[in-house]
């Protein structure tokens, strides 16, 4: 079977623990490891981990969405709540300071991929994004983000709030 692996750094520890609580019943303890980097700013750093059982229902998946390339399918996107999208932008969201609104970093997807987002986002949350062609970045702009906001910051545990700041 396949095993989920999942790790955050120090500073995303909450995290983690947020997300080891809600597979609690089919994942390891939160484990802490010990790293050395002499090429990073602070060498010595922590790893915060946690591992799924190891499941064949996760098999399909891995198989699916991960070979040959990570992919996605526009059935699976339709069935994203919010707590899902709010997920998703704990994980690959950021705020756009300079230009107000917020990036969901999707520069692994192909461009037809990028489009089922678009689409999903407007006609299941009523949420206009755009595609930032040279980087192949989901933008919610500045007018859309406060709907963004209040569908997902129910969801958001507070050590995550800087996002929506």
């Amino acid at each position: 079977g396949t095993i989920l692996r999942i790790s955050h750094c120090e500073k995303q520890k909450e995290y983690i623990e947020y997300k080891q609580n809600l597979l609690k019943n089919n994942c390891s303890e939160v484990k802490k490891y010990y790293f050395y980097d002499d090429r990073r700013k602070n060498p010595n750093y922590f790893q915060y981990t946690i591992y799924t059982k190891s499941s064949l229902d996760l098999n399909k998946y891995y198989e699916n969405w991960y070979k040959p390339n990570k992919q996605i399918f526009k059935e699976d996107l339709y069935k994203l709540e919010p707590l899902g999208l709010a997920i998703w932008y704990m994980d690959d969201g950021c705020k756009c300071k300079p230009y107000g609104g917020a990036f969901l970093c999707t520069n692994c997807f192909t461009r037809d991929e990028l489009k089922l987002i678009q689409e999903m986002f407007s006609k299941k949350f009523d949420i206009n994004v755009t595609l930032n062609c040279t980087s192949n970045l989901v933008y919610i702009p500045t007018k859309e983000f406060p709907k963004f906001k209040n569908l997902i910051s129910p969801y958001i545990i507070p050590s995550m709030k800087y996002k929506l700041e």
